[in-house]
């Protein structure tokens, strides 16, 4: 080590740096002017930079969370900008059960989290290597999206066993949009009275499936037809989504809440 590194050394070891996003660092060690190791101490990280992004305040603590408050890039290969992809679909996860806007415009987000292992999004970034169909595109050329509903219906936690890559159309056919007190799938008829049910294609198609004086029987009507749609979908695209897909689909049961 030089006299002028030195110097720099001596001067810089131990001082505190204020950065752009992570709060307050300081000089851990200091090797030259392109290795420098610095320490957060709120969450504790020691992370390597040079003393120019250093001065400029570019040094960020890859576990404190940032991305609505609970999501952290980690300490690993995957970024934003060489897994883009794998960050958008974690970051639009994350959007979806903690941005207070997203949740209030789908209150069916409302007490769906994200599972404690992929606030990391090192760990999300290397299941997504490992996930089947995770870049298959459908036949409109879209990417296969992510889905938590169709391996555990009633589960309300995105995570490693719950998740699964599916075409777009797979996916709507398992949003719940229920907003009423009846049963998925029925609603009043304020003309007539009774209950009129209506089956949604998941794309756009509304199909209406009769009138009924009876909720039960309304709600029973529904369920078979979306069952049996389901079904019917699973057999298209047999050879287009994971096996295991294909099997929960067919055994697929609707339940009076979505």
């Amino acid at each position: 080590m030089d006299w002028r590194t030195l110097k720099v050394r001596s001067e810089v070891l131990g001082k505190s740096f204020k950065t752009n996003n992570s709060g307050t660092c300081f000089v851990f060690e200091y090797n030259n002017y392109q290795d420098v190791l610095v320490m957060f101490h709120e969450p504790s990280c020691i992370v390597s930079c040079s003393m120019s992004n250093l001065k400029k305040g570019k040094v960020e603590n890859p576990i404190k969370p940032v991305v609505y408050n609970i999501g952290y890039s980690g300490i690993g290969l995957y970024n934003s900008t060489n897994s883009r992809r794998y960050y958008g679909i974690w970051n639009n996860m994350l959007e979806r059960c903690y941005s207070k806007t997203t949740r209030h415009k789908f209150p069916t987000y409302k007490d769906v989290t994200v599972c404690r292992e992929w606030w990391d999004f090192q760990n999300f970034a290397k299941w997504c290597d490992t996930a089947e169909f995770v870049n298959s595109r459908d036949e409109n050329g879209r990417y296969y999206h992510l889905d938590k509903d169709i391996l555990s219906p009633a589960s309300k936690e995105y995570s490693p066993k719950d998740c699964c890559f599916v075409p777009s159309y797979i996916n709507t056919l398992f949003t719940k949009r229920q907003n009423s007190d009846l049963p998925v799938g029925v609603s009043p008829d304020k003309l007539r009275g009774g209950y009129v049910v209506k089956m949604s294609d998941g794309v756009s198609t509304c199909n209406y499936l009769g009138r009924f004086s009876c909720e039960k029987q309304a709600f029973e009507v529904y369920k078979k037809a979306k069952e049996g749609y389901i079904k019917e979908v699973a057999n298209l695209y047999i050879n287009k989504i994971p096996k295991e897909v294909y099997q929960k689909m067919m055994k697929y049961e609707v339940s009076s809440v979505g």
